[in-house]
């Protein structure tokens, strides 16, 4: 038995409408005011008791239950809004996913390697570029959690991305795709990251990804997906072809292509493309003296070389002094730091480099 409170003394229609009743006689004003005639008004010395056991065992007993769901998921410490409610990916195949879109892919503000990404997967998720997909995860997964089952999974599905990739090259109209030129260059990422060095296999793919680069035509440079593939595919060429020391490979088309692309690039991309000069600079000089070394060149050579290193170094210090804010880094010995703040990829060595990002 509970006693719900102080019975309200006003007339049955004012109780049930929730208004304020004035208790006037004979009737009350909002009884008047409808034209209704008015029940009359409670005692004040009555007390109401109602009998409400089961429906407070009820309360009680839901109570109860939630403090235990509450207490078994230590998730439930604080109720986040149902937009912000993100479950964790079950599947290997989302959290392959989910793994790319952080390391990778970036958010719009802070773009990643693979900023494209997304709009090949919402334009043509071609069996080629979820097979490679997967597998550049799975072996990067493998790589920062050093689980053997992750790396041999990884290689069986570049087993099956090489096979669904040659097969898009075969279709003449798949082979010029976003999707397919996006699918080679995770092959590489895939070489990258299975490999301590540069390796053959990636060099062989930058050469391949340059090759449909000329295929695709200018063409490819009026989407925001097709410039960054294209920008990104001349990079790795360049510095493919420096660990190469071979002729780098450059054709009329390529010459034409980057000189568009300059033109539809923004001014934000500048920093990128002297960057992408000095590359070229750096191999056309390790070619040259690879070749001075093969043909035991004489005092004046080597001096000669030497004077274009130190302009090439000093090209390169005032192009890092030129970048702005927030292209500046901070260095963090991992020795030293606390390891809960530690970045969750590889250490080559014992410190690391902090990018300022702009979210």
């Amino acid at each position: 038995m509970v006693y719900p409170g102080k019975p309200g003394l006003g007339c049955a229609l004012c109780r049930t409408r929730r208004l304020i009743c004035d208790r006037r006689r004979p009737s009350c004003t909002q009884c008047l005011r409808i034209n209704q005639a008015c029940s009359g008004y409670r005692d004040p010395n009555t007390l109401r008791i109602c009998d409400q056991t089961d429906e407070i065992t009820v309360k009680v007993k839901g109570r109860r239950t939630i403090a235990r769901r509450q207490r078994k998921s230590p998730s439930t410490e604080k109720s986040p809004s149902p937009a912000s409610i993100r479950p964790p990916p079950t599947t290997i195949d989302d959290r392959v996913m989910s793994h790319i879109f952080t390391y990778y892919v970036g958010t719009t503000r802070v773009q990643g390697l693979l900023s494209y990404l997304p709009h090949l997967l919402s334009t043509n998720p071609s069996p080629a570029l979820q097979a490679t997909i997967k597998a550049a995860g799975l072996e990067s997964m493998a790589r920062i959690n050093r689980l053997p089952e992750l790396k041999r999974a990884a290689g069986e599905q570049y087993g099956r991305a090489l096979v669904a990739t040659n097969n898009a090259l075969g279709d003449p109209v798949s082979a010029t795709s976003d999707s397919t030129l996006g699918a080679v260059i995770l092959l590489g990422m895939y070489e990258l990251n299975a490999c301590s060095s540069l390796t053959q296999g990636w060099t062989q793919h930058v050469r391949g990804a340059t090759k449909l680069v000329e295929l695709r035509g200018m063409e490819q440079l009026n989407s925001a997906a097709g410039l960054e593939l294209f920008t990104l595919i001349r990079l790795q060429n360049a510095i493919s072809s420096i660990f190469r020391r071979s002729q780098r490979y450059n054709s009329p088309k390529i010459t034409a292509l980057t000189r568009l692309a300059r033109e539809k690039r923004d001014k934000d991309s500048q920093p990128m493309e002297t960057f992408y000069d000095i590359l070229i600079q750096l191999h056309d000089l390790s070619v040259e003296v690879d070749n001075a070394a093969v043909a035991d060149d004489d005092i004046e050579t080597l001096r000669s070389l030497i004077s274009k290193a130190l302009h090439i170094d000093t090209d390169l210090r005032s192009w890092a002094m030129s970048l702005g804010p927030h292209w500046q880094y901070s260095v963090v010995d991992h020795t030293q730091s606390n390891s809960k703040f530690r970045p969750q990829i590889p250490l080559h060595r014992d410190t690391y480099h902090v990018y300022r990002t702009l979210g």
